[in-house]
């Protein structure tokens, strides 16, 4: 079809109406022929708007032609995002053709709203071909020196490279060929500061990433890597804390990663003493500090008490009656709750059962009376919180665990 109009302008209109009102003209969403031909992967109209441009074009129409943005994306960054290769190639091609190797670079690595290049997302979107033909056509263009800051260490808005954003995305196929490419490029000394160790905007490594999102398969790859690159498991893995003070094991815990809590606890037997387990991982406080146990007490509401209970019984073996008792069953968060208080407030059942039943076996009956009876930093005592949350059930199980028999 857009053969028989383009026959239609030649016959009708003259070149420069041809370049005003096709090649160069813009719909109201800026957008023009090259980025919708660029949207829908068609190469061969795209190989005709640029054989008619190169010959009715001045060198700077050009250059805005293939460089203009729709909504802050160029037709290359729009083909990267589609995971189209074909026509990033051809754009490629004739960006070489009319820009000098500087101007080039500028463009191609070029940044959006949140700093990040085609690179970071192609590694979000696990888009292998792109990132192979971006790494491909870079490499023939930059220097060593911007290969490695303007392209594979480039941070984005959030201090993420996109070594951190793949991971973060669960993308492991992405993360093991950029670990191949960083190996290319990079000193030992880089890889273990500038990718392994490298911290975002909110402190975290690559390793915290993977614990929050879950990815065992990636935390097994981090840690063979810092095998590999004769890293410390202990301090630049296992104890490593985000700004917040979180390690990876609290982080997994928040977000309720079961998998990824008990490998990393069984990677931390392997490293720490028992004191070491039990300050730094069990009673270890983060952020307006809650322990595991309160972190593991939210994550319940999400998916069930596997994790709490896993926890408890980690604990069991490494802690005294005493701390069971003031570290856990009674210790309380920056609000005041106790883990009791907080399953009350999230009226969560099954965590008040599994609460209740260890407060018996653990606590005496004052213990257990103060623990009921205990208030939050808002002065509100179980019943308080219990009667706020307005569920029957709750507020029945509430009035009932106040029977303590021995």
């Amino acid at each position: 079809m857009w053969q028989n109009l383009w026959k239609w302008a030649e016959e009708t209109l003259t070149p420069q109406e041809i370049n005003n009102n096709f090649l160069l003209a813009e719909d109201d969403f800026d957008s023009t022929v090259l980025h919708s031909a660029a949207k829908v992967g068609n190469t061969q109209l795209l190989k005709f708007i640029w054989g008619w441009a190169k010959e009715n074009l001045a060198r700077e129409e050009l250059n805005g032609l293939l460089f203009s943005k729709l909504f802050g994306k160029t037709a290359w960054d729009i083909a990267a995002d589609l995971g189209n290769t074909q026509v990033l190639d051809k754009i490629w091609v004739w960006g070489k053709e009319i820009l000098k190797t500087e101007e080039l670079n500028k463009q191609f690595l070029g940044k959006n709203k949140s700093e990040q290049t085609v690179w970071h997302r192609a590694a979000k979107r696990g888009n292998m071909q792109v990132l192979e033909e971006v790494w491909g056509r870079a490499k023939e263009t930059l220097t060593p020196e911007q290969l490695n800051n303007e392209l594979f260490l480039a941070k984005d808005v959030w201090g993420k490279t996109a070594w951190h954003v793949a991971l973060e995305s669960g993308k492991t196929q992405i993360v093991e060929n950029l670990w191949e490419y960083a190996k290319e490029i990079l000193t030992i000394e880089e890889i273990n500061k500038k990718l392994l160790l490298a911290k975002d905007a909110e402190g975290k490594t690559t390793w915290h990433c993977a614990a929050e999102v879950g990815n065992t398969t990636v935390l097994d790859k981090l840690r063979k890597c810092a095998i590999q690159e004769k890293l410390s498991l202990k301090h630049d893995l296992v104890l490593a804390e985000d700004k917040d003070g979180h390690t990876a094991w609290l982080l997994a815990t928040h977000s309720n990663q079961q998998a990824v809590c008990a490998k990393i606890w069984m990677w931390a037997e392997e490293e720490l003493t028992s004191e070491e387990l039990k300050n730094k991982f069990l009673l270890a406080k983060g952020f307006k500090q809650p322990t595991a146990w309160h972190l593991a007490e939210a994550a319940a509401a999400k998916g069930g008490t596997f994790l709490l209970e896993t926890i408890w019984g980690w604990a069991k073996e490494k802690l005294t009656p005493d701390e069971l008792k003031y570290e856990l069953l009674l210790a309380k968060d920056f609000c005041g709750n106790t883990a009791w208080l907080q399953a009350i407030q999230s009226c969560n059942v099954m965590v008040m059962g599994k609460l209740w039943i260890w407060c018996k076996q653990e606590l005496t009956r004052e213990e257990f009376n103060a623990l009921l009876l205990g208030k939050n930093a808002l002065g509100q005592t179980a019943l308080h919180v219990a009667v706020n949350g307005g569920t029957t059930e709750v507020i029945q199980l509430v009035l009932c665990s106040g029977h303590y028999r021995e």
